[in-house]
């Protein structure tokens, strides 16, 4: 494959990605529901990270937050391009709307019983012991805890400031600043968070080249970056 191909390519890989990003923005800001499950995810990675969950039990709510953020994303698709193709209420249009909110009701009640089943013990050991009584938390269990919560709060924060078609908030920054703090805090004892946050960031500087930003966003990005990426690094030590 030529250079020209290569860069091409890049190109097609970036304007991709930026538009799922977009997709998802827009989800959350139009979308009641989705954005009930963005602060269920926030609050349940959180306490992922507090209670130090096992990299077993934090896989299965990494596996349960997907799936059901996904079939919102799936559900809001269907109910847009039936509401376009039949603007008058239809029986079909409506069972099609019908199963594709089931299909949530599915996954949620899935995600429910995995964090039900992931969070009883070490909620019942806090309580009864103190977080004195937790097993430490391994870097590559906080890499992914804290990658996921940080780039579920800048999407919400970015969904919550979007006004039309820019944004005074700049997420990519505030994921990217997040993401320097791990990697300067545990970068040089684990290779396993260089292997998590360089494609993430490749990932968000893809989308941040094809979105316009006001001016102040990266700034505002970065300022909120900061903290929530120093909660998620030092606040299970604090406890």
């Amino acid at each position: 494959m030529t250079v020209p191909a290569l860069i091409e390519a890049w190109r097609k890989w970036n304007r991709s990605v930026a538009v799922a990003y977009e997709g998802i923005v827009n989800t959350i800001r139009a979308e009641r529901n989705m954005r009930i499950h963005m602060a269920a995810a926030i609050v349940v990675l959180a306490l992922a990270l507090v209670l130090r969950l096992p990299i077993g039990s934090l896989l299965w709510v990494l596996l349960a937050t997907a799936l059901v953020i996904a079939a919102e994303l799936f559900n809001t698709a269907v109910e847009r391009a039936v509401d376009l193709t039949s603007p008058s209420t239809h029986p079909l249009a409506k069972a099609a709307k019908d199963a594709a909110a089931g299909a949530v009701l599915v996954l949620s009640l899935f995600a429910a019983g995995v964090g039900a089943a992931v969070l009883y013990a070490p909620v019942r050991d806090i309580v009864l012991h103190g977080a004195a009584g937790l097993p430490p938390m391994g870097i590559g269990e906080r890499t992914l805890a804290s990658a996921a919560w940080i780039a579920s709060v800048m999407l919400a924060i970015q969904a919550w400031t979007r006004r039309g078609g820019r944004t005074g908030f700049d997420a990519i920054s505030g994921l990217l600043a997040g993401g320097a703090l791990q990697l300067l805090r545990f970068g040089a004892d684990s290779a396993f968070v260089w292997i998590v946050w360089i494609p993430l960031a490749a990932s968000a500087l893809s989308v941040r080249s094809c979105l316009p930003v006001r001016r102040g966003g990266t700034a505002l990005g970065v300022c909120a970056g900061l903290p929530i990426g120093a909660l998620a690094n030092w606040f299970p030590e604090w406890l």
